[in-house]
């Protein structure tokens, strides 16, 4: 994994998942968890077959940060202001099942992380795909 130099840092303030990320550039710079490797393995796999939708991972900085490309949108904590359009719906509809289809039988499906609390899963899974883990842009979900 590629060690990314820190640049001026934006504090993301739509980080309702994970706080502390920064946006640097291109790039976002957020702490790994506990689930960090498999999220790492997930996002190299799916960058390998060239799914979009989700940020590439180019590697850590030198505060052991994880670096991961933005995604132009805005992250909504909270669903009172979330009133996505039946197309919106639709399209992130699609994205997740393209995501299904492409981690069906995946490496990554198979590590029993993929699916927190279930067994034998068979597909990598957004387990709550929700506003606060998508970046709805132009009426349109580019990606988590």
């Amino acid at each position: 994994m590629t060690v990314m130099e820190a640049g001026a840092e934006l504090p993301l303030a739509g980080g309702c998942q994970t706080p502390g990320a920064a946006r640097v550039g291109g790039t976002v710079r957020r702490p790994t968890g506990q689930h960090s490797v498999f999220v790492h393995e997930l996002l190299r796999y799916l960058e390998d077959i060239g799914f979009e939708g989700v940020p590439g991972l180019p590697g850590v900085d030198g505060k052991g940060r994880e670096v991961l490309t933005f995604i132009e949108g805005e992250v909504l904590c909270d669903r009172s202001q979330y009133s996505p359009s039946d197309d919106m719906l639709s399209n992130s509809a699609r994205l997740i099942r393209r995501f299904h289809d492409v981690t069906a039988g995946s490496r990554p499906a198979g590590d029993a992380e993929a699916n927190v609390g279930e067994e034998g899963g068979s597909v990598a899974s957004q387990a709550r795909p929700s506003g606060s883990c998508a970046t709805p842009a132009d009426g349109m979900m580019p990606g988590w």
